[in-house]
């Protein structure tokens, strides 16, 4: 009976791939070490969480309202948006935007009917280093929002 040593003994084959694919791993350099918060630290520093909170007067159709600017050392992450836009008349529609001089990139849109249950996520949306948070209406009056804005501030 003449049959190989990997028949004979599987588990050789499977500790020295778990062996080996480690190794070669960190011999490239492509293994990192994950190392844990310190203890007793937050995960997320106090100085580093945005909270906002007041009214805007974007102008009409196109107009924009710059409500925070992002930090140039940090991105903005936002998780929460509320907001309260005026119905009857008076109503205008606003669009959540990024402002990075020379563009405007929607973030989020639908903030001008009183059933819109506003922005929230655990992950959020990203606003790059030094650019403006803006409302643009995108309705042909003039008015007024009301908001929250929520999120964090974190390193590139």
């Amino acid at each position: 009976m003449n049959s190989s040593i990997l028949t004979k003994f599987p588990a050789v084959l499977l500790v020295a791939l778990l062996l080996a694919v480690p190794l070669c791993l960190l011999a490239t350099g492509q293994v990192t070490t994950i190392r844990p918060f310190p203890i007793g630290q937050p995960s997320v520093l106090p100085a580093d969480i945005v909270d906002l909170a007041g009214t805007a007067f974007p102008a009409p159709f196109g107009g924009s309202a710059t409500v925070y600017t992002v930090p140039a050392n940090k991105w903005l992450i936002v998780t929460d948006v509320e907001v309260i836009v005026p119905t009857g008349p008076n109503a205008i529609s606003v669009d959540l935007v990024e402002d990075t001089g020379p563009a405007q990139l929607k973030r989020d849109s639908g903030f001008n009917v009183p059933s819109y249950p506003g922005y929230h996520s655990s992950v959020g949306l990203a606003f790059q280093p030094g650019s403006d948070v803006d409302f643009v209406n995108i309705s042909g009056m003039a008015g007024s929002v009301t908001y929250t804005i929520t999120g964090r501030l974190a390193n590139p």
